[in-house]
């Protein structure tokens, strides 16, 4: 996954453009998983937590091999495939397995098929016929593949040595690569693993704010606000924006131009903390959250990162919003806000979380009317808090468009940050402005 915090070079020649720390990932962070919406973020956040060694007691009627349970799991790589024996789709990966197997079983990767109730009185058959050489078993109630959320055969899960959950639905085509991460880890690196990430992320949280400084001879926070020739609609018009869109988007098209993107409420009427930011040459990085929706508000020391990171580039906001859709028609029995403790709510929710980037109060939901009115989101989402275990965000282009919006967790939203960083006008030419200001400054 690329890091989220990249800067361009400005084209009066900035040499040695910041980068910020993005977060450090573990080894494999890139490989393509299955899943989407709120099922893809409990499988995220399944990763790197210790597997439930429980669910081995749900298998029973074990072939080709005896039964596993946590004792015999300990130090091995366990790869668990949920497959049934009338789908083709799900026997096709057999042979890959079995290389697998061989590969790698003295090494100690254990392959577990784990098969449902239905069909299971021809697995055996269709797994010798297919020279599957790796134990499966029966899971009659469906409890184990209840408790991995499986959705549709085939699916993969590896385990690592000290049986933390690494790889939560990984797709086909990275079992490979997947396999040869976790075995050519010793257990130590496994049960190590999440403490030296830790380590290693603020380690690279602190060399980033040294080179920054070092870098920075004139720091941005002491450059007032410069007028800057403000970029024409045309030129934003201009940018090839990338647009991201699912395969259904398109067929549902069949060619035609996808919807303009929306723009981002002026919030006239909105109270904003500190204050109302400068949003002119600026990005604007949004995220929803609200006071009784606890996942959705843990994501603000995220945001006081991104505001560091990005610095004059961005405008990090997060936007106090109703929980309900105001775009559902079916709310006529929700129970009507009172103003008065809204505000109430807002003000202690600032006063006691101190961010260091705005808020602002957006009572009617006005910036979640303007997203629902405009789908240009890779994720089928069902409002701004229903999305799992991270909150819904946006990237608004300094013109006030609105860029791209879904879950946190969509890798195309860091994707997104780097290309509106990269491409925006209003941001490249306030860029320009400041750094002949910071040359000056320096007697460059």
């Amino acid at each position: 996954m690329k890091s989220m915090w990249t800067l361009a070079a400005i084209g009066l020649g900035l040499t040695g453009a910041l980068a910020a720390a993005g977060p450090i990932e573990p080894p494999g962070a890139d490989l393509p998983r299955e899943g989407t919406g709120d099922r893809r973020a409990d499988l995220d956040a399944m990763e790197l937590k210790p597997f439930d060694g429980s669910l081995w007691s749900e298998l029973t009627e074990w072939n080709n091999g005896e039964a596993l349970t946590s004792d015999g799991a300990r130090g091995k790589v366990v790869l668990v495939y949920t497959w049934t024996s009338y789908l083709p789709t799900s026997l096709r990966p057999i042979s890959t397995l079995s290389r697998l197997d061989k590969q790698f079983g003295d090494e100690g990767l254990v392959i577990v098929g784990v098969h449902p109730a239905t069909g299971w009185e021809d697995a055996g058959t269709q797994l010798n016929r297919r020279r599957g050489s790796f134990r499966i078993a029966l899971d009659k109630t469906g409890a184990f593949r209840d408790g991995l959320l499986v959705d549709q055969d085939p699916d993969f899960y590896l385990i690592d040595r000290a049986g933390q959950m690494r790889f939560a639905d990984l797709d086909t085509s990275a079992l490979s690569r997947a396999v040869e991460i976790l075995i050519g880890e010793s257990e130590e690196d496994a049960r190590t693993l999440n403490d030296r990430l830790a380590s290693e992320q603020a380690a690279a949280d602190e060399e980033f704010g040294r080179t920054r400084d070092i870098r920075q001879e004139v720091q941005l926070s002491d450059i007032p606000d410069l007028p800057f020739p403000e970029p024409s609609a045309d030129e934003y018009a201009a940018v090839k924006w990338t647009i991201l869109e699912t395969e259904e988007d398109n067929n549902r098209r069949r060619g035609q131009e996808p919807p303009a993107p929306g723009s981002m409420p002026a919030f006239d009427d909105g109270v904003f903390y500190p204050a109302k930011p400068n949003f002119k040459g600026r990005m604007t990085i949004v995220y929803f959250f609200n006071p009784k929706a606890y996942k959705s508000y843990q994501y603000l020391e995220e945001a006081n990162r991104m505001q560091k990171a990005y610095g004059r580039d961005a405008v990090v906001m997060g936007v106090m919003t109703p929980m309900a859709d105001p775009n559902n028609r079916s709310r006529r029995n929700a129970p009507e806000i009172d103003p008065e403790q809204w505000a109430k709510d807002f003000a202690a929710f600032a006063k006691t979380r101190e961010p260091k980037h705005t808020l602002v109060s957006d009572i009617g939901g006005s910036f979640a009317t303007a997203l629902n009115a405009n789908q240009r989101s890779r994720n089928n989402d069902g409002g701004v808090f229903a999305t799992g275990a991270m909150p819904y965000v946006a990237v608004v282009s300094s013109d006030g468009l609105i860029r791209f919006h879904g879950p946190a967790h969509s890798r195309w939203f860091q994707f997104m940050l780097d290309e509106v960083s990269r491409l925006d006008p209003g941001v490249n030419s306030r860029r320009a402005v400041e750094e002949m200001y910071r040359r000056t400054q320096r007697g460059g």
